[in-house]
């Protein structure tokens, strides 16, 4: 997070969205305003929840700043260990270099990360997981492909 907000400030940002039943990603603050990137472990983030949080945070932030919320937004690149964290679960697309020295990409679950490994799943189960050298990784970032979630609505939504 890139920021020069007091650390109270952020603290109550953090509880905002807590409270919300959402994480904050990133702070981004220029000199008039205030760029939050929220997300949820558990849905996708969409117009209202940011309408709520700048609703929420609108009010806490000094009045002499402007206030932007959006979400990570497809193909976002994971950057730290809080962000592999809060992207637990989610589609990935990963590039990273073979034994053989060519690069790969690959589209997975992210299952986990380790000091050592970036662990994968096609199927996000506990037998399935591939494990990536992080000294092996080009970058990782959110997938633009559909969630196995949105496939699913797809599909009822067609049975109707």
């Amino acid at each position: 997070m890139m920021n020069n907000l007091p650390i109270e400030l952020t603290n109550k940002i953090k509880s905002e969205l807590s409270n919300l039943g959402l994480d904050l990603v990133e702070i981004v603050e220029n000199n008039t305003v205030l760029s939050i990137i929220i997300s949820s472990r558990f849905k996708n983030i969409g117009l209202d929840d940011c309408s709520k949080v700048h609703k929420v945070i609108f009010p806490i932030i000094p009045d002499d700043m402007g206030l932007e919320i959006s979400s990570p937004g497809i193909g976002r690149k994971l950057k730290t260990e809080y962000e592999f964290e809060i992207f637990k679960g989610k589609l990935i697309e990963v590039c990273f270099e073979d034994d053989c020295g060519s690069v790969q990409k690959t589209i997975a679950y992210l299952y986990s990360r380790d000091a050592d490994y970036l662990n994968i799943s096609k199927t996000y189960q506990a037998n399935d997981i591939e494990q990536i050298s992080l000294d092996k990784i080009k970058k990782v970032i959110l997938s633009p492909n559909i969630s196995k979630e949105q496939k699913v609505e797809i599909l009822i939504e067609e049975d109707i």
